[in-house]
């Protein structure tokens, strides 16, 4: 059985960026990582949010050993993937609060790291935001704003804010961040795809705008989109490509969705829904990330599903044979990580 579950799992194989030490242009990694970390609330009653499940008392039965267990298991993640280049930026879905941020970094590693972090404060009736940890000698943070969504069809209907966060490369170009987590499938796909494209519309917007302002601008979008790559909120709203130019011209004012192609690992996607992989979580950039000439550039073939071992586990009954080793199933605690696997890619920038 052992040997079975090396063979479907795949080694990380995230090599540092290596390059020529020429004077005019020293480049060095960026690494960047997505991950939805499956309903990190802390142990205490938020009296205006609808919490109650994630209290001790609670149905989950979530206590504090269980709270800690997973912040750690968070940040040997994110350690992991970093090996020995961290993550500069991490896009983190299903947190709480900023109780659960703070408990992230002082409860961990991730403190002695130096990371910061900026988050949403969400109408989501649950209380659950995105964020985003940055290291500031790579991430210089300059501006942070939100942005809430308003859906045509269900006007009362309350969601995960879009994060929009800018900051300085050590090169000093800019960066502007987005994190996102769009509106559930729940209730069927073509049921919910109405509030999918209303935040991906949204986010296209808010993308224009920074396209249509600053030359060679640098767009990087990360988060749990909840829609495959082929599907109509990605391809026809944010109008996000699938397929990367190959001769290094990329449209300036297009993005491309790194995740985009059909990624060859073993599962082929970032988590279950109805018993099959998706690809919900994405990398996605504008096209200057592309261009050869650019000072920040992706480094080719670089993205990549993350698939520690401890990440997934046994299902015969799947047809991948594994699927996420998730803190939850139902109401009976597994005490895996996560019902999502992270996404990572390496960029390099020219200093």
């Amino acid at each position: 059985m052992k040997k079975m579950m090396k063979a479907l799992i795949p080694t990380l194989g995230i090599a540092a960026v290596a390059g020529s030490m020429a004077p005019a242009a020293k480049p060095v990694s960026f690494r960047v990582m997505t991950y939805n970390v499956e309903n990190l609330f802390d142990t205490y009653d938020d009296k205006e949010k609808d919490d109650n499940d994630f209290l001790p008392d609670g149905k989950m039965e979530w206590t504090e050993g269980r709270y800690n267990r997973k912040l750690r298991q968070i940040a040997s993640v994110i350690s992991e993937v970093g090996q020995d280049n961290w993550p500069a930026l991490v896009a983190l879905a299903e947190i709480e609060n900023d109780t659960v941020m703070t408990n992230l970094i002082r409860r961990t590693h991730l403190g002695r790291q130096g990371y910061q972090y900026v988050m949403t404060n969400s109408p989501d009736n649950r209380g659950i935001d995105v964020a985003l940890l940055y290291l500031p000698e790579q991430f210089q943070l300059v501006h942070k704003e939100e942005f809430r969504i308003h859906f045509r069809e269900s006007k009362d209907k309350r969601s995960r804010n879009i994060l929009h966060a800018r900051g300085r490369l050590a090169n000093g170009d800019l960066l502007d961040v987005f994190v996102g987590h769009f509106p559930s499938r729940r209730g069927g796909v073509g049921e919910s795809d109405p509030d999918r494209h209303d935040a991906a519309q949204l986010l296209r917007d808010k993308s224009d705008e920074i396209l249509k302002s600053r030359k060679n601008a640098y767009i990087l979008i990360m988060g749990d989109l909840n829609s495959n790559p082929s599907e109509a909120p990605l391809i026809q709203t944010l109008r996000a490509q699938n397929s990367l130019p190959k001769d290094g011209n990329a449209s300036m004012s297009q993005l491309y969705n790194l995740t985009g192609n059909p990624v060859r690992q073993t599962p082929p996607g970032t988590t279950i829904y109805k018993g099959k992989w998706k690809q919900l979580d994405h990398i996605i950039v504008s096209g200057s990330f592309l261009r050869s000439e650019s000072r920040v550039r992706y480094r080719d073939g670089s993205v990549k599903n993350v698939v520690l071992p401890r990440l997934v586990r046994e299902a015969p009954y799947n047809v991948s044979r594994i699927v996420p080793n998730r803190t939850y199933q139902g109401v009976y605690y597994r005490g895996g990580h996560s019902d999502h696997l992270p996404v990572v890619a390496d960029f390099i920038v020219d200093l």
